[in-house]
């Protein structure tokens, strides 16, 4: 209990430079020590409370009021939602307004705001963010006033060398400054920096323990970002230790014709030349793909193949904003959808994949594929796909929105 406590105070007491003057009250008195922890005096208006074992402390993150209705963007709107809090038995919130860019305008950090347009994952966080900075609202100064109001203890917490998502080329909540200086990431992931941000330590991983990586390239014309390469080739050190798998069932709809192609580099050796293990095998134990399909998947790399395949995948990708636009909406977490025609959403209210997947089936008449069936990383996620017409993806999402707000 008495390093927790440690933690939590030195959490506390990390402030930004402008939130400095509301979390202190005014800069004044903030020395009062009582029995049972450390409880700060506010000009004499509101004794907060102490630390002590009956404490119930709420550690607010950052998105959760942010990731609320537009509407909603206003001073009331912030008051309101602290008020949530009061009337029991919480004594303190402490509140982070910053993972890596911040939800406010500051001299020090690059607003949320900033962020590309197109950057991985932006949502309406972002947007909600700006708005209250255009009507001239500080939340931070407004949220201290509301808790102090409501005889709740109100706490700055700071991400300090936050690392969330720094694998993610563009994430929208990683700062510029970030990530031109991967020298200040913290261990383990500093060392992802070394020779430029975002190489893959998989590969090093894989040529110290002599391991090869079969890389499944399926959807990579779905990527847009310019960052994020379209062939594990394009980053140094791939040649020794990668196979690419790629299909054209994805990229132009060859499901079920068993048409793709496997590059192996002439430089990956594991106990022999496997470029030239690959070949004997191609050329002695393998009939090859039927002449029909094989002038099909020609077809693909002509113009005209080529200019049906981009509309294919924009349409598709329309979809995916789709799912992405609802699911922001109901405030529900999500990856991919960015660069990927599949939307990893977390389940809601803690729920399992089968139950969550069974709630959506029952009560909207809409079907998911469970994350646990993809493995143990999979537990508490439903995958949804962009591989249907607008009119459905949209019905879909209607749907799963009027079960959310129930």
């Amino acid at each position: 209990m008495f390093f927790e406590k440690i933690f939590f105070y030195c959490m506390a007491f990390l402030c930004f430079s402008r939130l400095g003057e509301a979390f202190a009250g005014g800069g004044k008195d903030l020395n009062s020590e009582v029995a049972g922890g450390f409880s700060p005096v506010v000009e004499g208006k509101f004794k907060e409370p102490c630390f002590s074992a009956d404490s119930i402390v709420i550690n607010e993150d950052n998105d959760h009021f942010f990731k609320g209705k537009p509407e909603d963007m206003t001073e009331k709107g912030l008051r309101d939602y602290i008020s949530n809090f009061s009337g029991g038995k919480i004594t303190h919130i402490f509140m982070c307004p910053n993972g890596q860019r911040t939800s406010y305008k500051s001299n020090v950090h690059e607003p949320i705001w900033e962020c590309a347009p197109d950057a991985p994952h932006r949502n309406i966080w972002c947007d909600n963010c700006k708005r209250l900075y255009d009507a001239g609202i500080d939340p931070y100064s407004v949220w201290i006033d509301e808790c102090r109001k409501q005889k709740i203890s109100p706490w700055i917490t700071v991400r300090m060398n936050d690392v969330h998502f720094i694998t993610i080329p563009g994430y929208f909540r990683t700062m510029d400054y970030w990530r031109k200086h991967p020298e200040l990431w913290r261990v383990p992931y500093k060392d992802l920096g070394k020779g430029g941000a975002w190489t893959d330590f998989a590969f090093n991983y894989a040529k110290k323990e002599g391991a090869i990586i079969l890389l499944d390239a399926a959807y990579e014309a779905f990527i847009t970002d310019d960052d994020v390469p379209h062939s594990a080739y394009e980053v140094e050190g791939a040649k020794d230790c990668v196979i690419e798998i790629c299909s054209l069932s994805k990229t132009a709809g060859f499901t079920g014709t068993r048409c793709g192609y496997t590059i192996v580099p002439k430089s990956l050796k594991f106990a022999e030349n496997l470029n030239k293990m690959w070949l004997r095998r191609q050329s002695t134990k393998f009939n090859g793909t039927a002449y029909i399909i094989q002038r099909g998947a020609e077809a693909v790399y002509s113009e005209e193949g080529q200019k049906q395949v981009k509309e294919n995948i924009a349409y598709y990708q329309e979809n995916a904003k789709i799912l992405m636009d609802a699911l922001d909406e109901c405030g529900i977490n999500y990856f991919g959808g960015k660069n990927s025609p599949y939307i990893w959403l977390k389940c809601p209210d803690n729920m399992g994949s089968w139950e969550f997947f069974d709630k959506l089936l029952e009560e909207a008449n809409v079907v998911g594929t469970p994350g646990e069936g993809f493995g143990e990383n999979g537990k508490g996620y439903l995958r949804l796909t962009s591989f249907s017409t607008h009119e459905n993806t949209r019905e879909a999402m209607e749907r799963l929105k009027k079960l959310l707000n129930k």
